[in-house]
């Protein structure tokens, strides 16, 4: 019996009790993880603690994970193994056309860089430091603008926070897009770089995505993916001078973001 995460864990427990199959539990996100590093919703922990300690064996995404495993919820070393995630993108949808984002090939056309973030606007990922970050770069590049691509409960406060840092000129927020959908592509395609600037990220594949679709990107540190990738730039999430200046390393210099 094989489950993902702790919305299946409760099914995982009932069918291993009913038929006596080995359980494995494998774990892409934790409730740590998903509260920015603190202890988040009791009930989810304790499902998550619960199942943890039922399974036969354990698989993470990365070593990151199976860290906060060991550390945060009391699992054994040895009953892990870590699984790290990866993708294969068709060769069809690479090539296909960029077609989405017309006002931002525009402004791309008389000068403007962009630098583009895509995921869950959530307290994980980070967004309130890529906005201190975004505010250094565009007082250095005033021509930069900062896609802001996916849904999230914290779209409200960022919006403010955007309007409150002078930069509503400068930061578009999608909202909601669909992850395997064209809108979702074609934001890769629109970005001089991608930026993954995350809190706590077990794993995140979106930087395999931006990479495939012709961007170089930049990471925290802070990331399951950073022991994967290597030939991208990596960050502290909460070093928001050093975000500023690698973004606009990689936007002034396109020998940089060729090498990349």
């Amino acid at each position: 019996i094989h489950v993902h995460d702790w919305l299946t864990i409760r099914a995982g427990i009932e069918a291993k009790r009913v038929t006596g199959l080995p359980l494995f539990v494998h774990i892409h996100a934790t409730e740590y993880d998903r509260a920015g590093e603190k202890r988040g919703n009791p009930a989810v922990r304790e499902i998550e603690y619960m199942g943890l300690h039922m399974a036969d064996h354990v698989f993470a995404v990365s070593e990151r994970t199976k860290k906060t495993l060991i550390r945060e919820y009391d699992v054994p070393t040895d009953k892990i193994t870590v699984t790290s995630n990866m993708m294969e993108i068709p060769v069809e949808l690479v090539n296909e056309a960029h077609e989405t984002y017309v006002y931002i090939q525009k402004m791309r056309s008389i000068g403007y860089k962009v630098v583009v973030n895509a995921g869950r606007m959530t307290v994980q990922k980070g967004i309130y430091h890529l906005l201190q970050a975004a505010r250094k770069v565009v007082d250095k590049e005033p021509r930069t603008l900062f896609l802001m691509v996916g849904g999230g409960e914290q779209i409200p406060e960022l919006i403010e926070e955007a309007a409150t840092l002078g930069l509503a000129g400068n930061v578009i927020f999608t909202g909601r897009v669909e992850g395997i959908g064209k809108q979702w592509r074609d934001a890769f395609r629109a970005a001089d770089v991608f930026i993954m600037p995350s809190v706590s990220e077990p794993m995140g594949l979106a930087p395999y995505e931006a990479i495939s679709y012709g961007s170089p990107a930049i990471i925290s540190k802070q990331s399951g993916i950073a022991e994967v990738l290597q030939k991208v730039l990596k960050v502290d999430y909460w070093d928001v001078d050093k975000m500023a200046d690698q973004i606009c390393g990689v936007t002034r210099e396109s020998n940089l973001r060729q090498e990349l």
